[in-house]
């Protein structure tokens, strides 16, 4: 009889053992499928950010350019109005 019981208590863990096992597989393969979501979204929203930062670093280029030209315009003009007026350009020691 106590052989019986063993056979029946080492069956019974057998099972548990099986049944253990793969409930931890699919956890695993769960957690495997959830990484490489996240690790895809990741790359994405890194593909976004540096977009932006292209995108913003070519407004930015855009917008120094015409700052610039607009400040050539101003002085050009501030010079036609000092003429206009008789101011004349400073000495080379002044």
């Amino acid at each position: 009889m106590e052989f019986v019981d063993s056979v029946v208590s080492v069956v019974a863990l057998g099972i548990v053992g099986i049944l253990l096992n793969r409930s931890n597989q699919r956890g695993f393969e769960r957690l495997e499928a959830q990484d490489g979501a996240i690790r895809e979204e990741a790359a994405e929203f890194r593909r976004e950010v540096r977009e932006e930062f292209r995108s913003t670093r070519a407004e930015m280029a855009g917008e120094f350019l015409s700052v610039r030209a607009e400040m050539a315009t101003m002085r050009s003009d501030i010079t036609h109005i000092a003429l206009a007026v008789g101011a004349r350009p400073r000495a080379e020691g002044e």
